[in-house]
């Protein structure tokens, strides 16, 4: 069976029917390809967002922080001596 377009050109039925269900199928493939593309492109973004976030961090340096933390540490050992003596 054919028809004819509105170019007047003929076009037999099953070619068509082909055609339509190739270029389906292959725009379902190209959308399948970009969904997973997207998704790897953001995962690679979330993982150099922590790098990045992670070399700032290792970058800075804390005297304070590292003052606090030494206080810290010789305020439990000086609790648990306390704890140890009064018990």
């Amino acid at each position: 069976m054919s028809y004819k377009n509105d170019l007047g050109e003929e076009f037999f039925v099953e070619e068509r029917v082909k055609t339509y269900e190739k270029d389906y199928f292959m725009s379902v493939k190209k959308s399948n390809v970009i969904n997973k593309l997207c998704d790897i492109f953001e995962s690679l973004e979330s993982i150099q967002d922590k790098i990045h976030k992670k070399q700032i961090l290792s970058n800075l340096d804390f005297p304070e922080l590292e003052e606090k933390i030494q206080d810290l540490e010789i305020a439990i050992r000086d609790y648990e001596a306390y704890n140890r003596e009064h018990d």
